[in-house]
């Protein structure tokens, strides 16, 4: 079970590093879809750049949490192995 825990714990450590790096380096503010703004109506704009932002990190960021709970899943097998 000790195994078990630190294995788990390796995975999910890597998969929320992995997504974390994704995030940093994955999405570039130069992109114009996260600069280009769409008009509402002449001479008013509507944010369009961070709503797309948000969206498109949705996956990555569910990546990070799903990491992070498999860390926490290997240290409660560590604390009940002990």
């Amino acid at each position: 079970m000790e195994t078990l825990g630190l294995w788990a714990a390796m995975v999910g450590g890597a998969i929320s590093v992995t997504a974390a790096v994704w995030l940093l380096v994955g999405f570039s503010p130069n992109n114009p879809r996260y600069s280009n703004d769409g008009p509402l109506y002449p001479g008013m704009q509507r944010s369009l750049a961070v709503p797309q932002l948000l969206k498109d990190q949705r996956g990555v960021a569910a990546l990070v949490v799903t990491g992070s709970s498999i860390q926490l899943l290997g240290a409660v097998f560590a604390l009940i192995s002990h």
